[in-house]
């Protein structure tokens, strides 16, 4: 993928993003909008069925209902179970005597009213008989209206589940008459509120709910939750492709690397070995066994060299892994590092460089895979010697850590970045500098070397600044 085309699906893999979360959140805000509307048109139509009932109530309850006269008697029980209201009696000439009848008659009315007995009718026959109902110009009677009980009612009706407090008061007196429900501590809370129903003309019934936010976003958690879970796979869906992508993208990179690298660790031996074969082919060259030997001898040299990593490349391609099963034995580390260092030491001295071997243990026998272990630790000389360009300074260092065997191989070169440290152990992971060619090899060494020591139950570390680095190869002394 061109780097421009890659930039473009980055672009649009967050506007994506960007607009799946706008898009959920904006879902979310309108849902709690409408969840509101629908609470608040619950609790209206609530407090309209309360004012319908007790408008039923009211006129069930009415003697004579005339609402052209003034009221002379207004009564309102203090926990609001009940109304005594008499409009104005139009007398004509009676005695002293009907008059204290009339009176009398409505003081046992309200007595009788007071003990909660129902004398309408009762009252209605004694005053219609006493001044003809012709003279009867308005009388209410407002009995056991139980607001609590009746708004708690309402209220279930219409699913409103939410604690409350109610109150009644007097618009004209601007009293309080009652406050039932949670107990209040702030009046204005409940002034201020916007939930209200006009009970009586001079009477109005306000209503406070608690923790109305709380619920309406309880109401909503399905919602939220859902809504959540579905950004979340949609997003992680689209990290995950674009990992894919930039993996891709890697691998792709790494192909290109690998092919540009191995032609040019081909290219080298093969050029070494035309060389040597033309040079062969000159009579003064060919009559000197010596240096046709010579080079019969870099000819063998880079051939094996050709062979080896054609093997592993093979082995790659095979099992995407270097390492087939172990051939265990007892094997001397020591005699095996002398080995490789004998090896290495001809390439060493034509830079001119220097490379030692200590021993800081009594016991440096193991039990592993001879030649696997072998090969380990060339590639960490070998790598030893590419990342030292100008001062070939290595040291070999065998000592014993618990119940490994350590091999320490560290050198004086460039070092190695930190970011890099973490990844030299990776599959064709190559260090460099600027160019692709400045540094040899396919990247497998390393990795190969912790395929090895893993294949075996140990491990390998490295420690890196600009003044060198030490590769740390650990191998358990005997293998579970």
């Amino acid at each position: 993928m061109e780097g421009r085309n890659f930039k473009y699906v980055i672009l649009l893999i967050g506007l994506s993003s960007l607009g799946i979360i706008f898009s959920q959140i904006n879902w979310l805000d309108n849902s709690f909008t409408l969840t509101r509307k629908n609470f608040n048109e619950s609790v209206v139509k609530s407090l309209t069925e309360v004012k319908e009932v007790i408008k039923t109530h009211n006129r069930k309850n009415s003697i004579i209902i005339d609402e052209n006269f003034n009221t002379d008697y207004d009564y309102v029980s203090e926990d609001l179970k009940y109304r005594f209201k008499l409009y104005s009696i139009k007398r004509f000439n009676f005695t002293p005597k009907f008059d204290q009848d009339f009176y009398n008659s409505l003081n046992e009315f309200q007595e009788a009213f007071l003990k909660r007995r129902n004398t309408v009718g009762n009252f209605k026959e004694t005053v219609s008989i006493i001044y003809g109902q012709e003279n009867i110009k308005g009388l209410n009677y407002y009995e056991e209206i139980d607001f609590e009980g009746l708004i708690e009612k309402v209220f279930t009706s219409n699913a409103i589940k939410l604690t409350y407090s109610f109150g009644i008061k007097n618009t004209k007196s601007d009293k309080w008459k009652c406050v039932l429900g949670k107990e209040l501590t702030n009046m204005t809370l409940l002034e201020k509120s916007e939930y209200t129903l006009e009970v009586f003309d001079d009477t109005s019934l306000y209503v406070i709910f608690y923790d109305k936010e709380s619920y309406l976003y309880k109401s909503l958690f399905f919602n939220v939750v859902l809504s959540t879970v579905m950004v979340l796979i949609i997003l992680f869906s689209l990290w995950f492709s674009l990992r894919i992508i930039l993996k891709q993208k890697k691998l792709s990179q790494i192909k290109t690397d690998f092919i540009n690298n191995m032609t040019h660790e081909f290219k080298t031996p093969i050029a070494s070995i035309g060389t040597a074969a033309v040079t062969i082919e000159e009579p003064e060259i060919i009559k000197n066994e010596s240096i046709v030997r010579q080079f019969t001898k870099v000819i063998k040299e880079e051939n094996e060299r050709m062979n080896k990593q054609v093997e592993m490349i093979l082995k790659l391609a095979q099992n995407d892994h270097f390492i087939a099963e172990l051939e265990v034995e007892i094997v001397d580390i020591l005699e095996l590092v002398e080995k490789v260092v004998s090896q290495s030491k001809i390439r060493i001295d034509k830079n001119k460089g220097t490379i030692k071997c200590l021993v800081k243990t009594k016991n440096a026998i193991v039990n592993a895979d001879e030649m696997y272990l072998h090969q380990a630790i060339s590639n960490l000389v070998d790598n030893a010697i590419k990342y030292s360009p100008n001062n070939v300074d290595i040291e070999i260092l065998i000592e014993s850590k618990k119940e490994y065997i350590v091999i320490r191989v560290s050198d004086k070169g460039m070092g190695i970045l930190k970011e890099d440290v973490k990844r030299v152990f990776e599959k064709f992971y190559r260090v460099s500098t600027d160019d692709l060619h400045n540094v040899k090899g396919f990247g497998l060494g390393l990795s190969y070397v912790k395929q090895i020591a893993e294949a075996h139950n140990g491990y390998v570390s490295l420690k890196s600044s600009r003044k060198g680095s030490i590769f740390s190869l650990f191998l358990p002394q005997e293998i579970k």
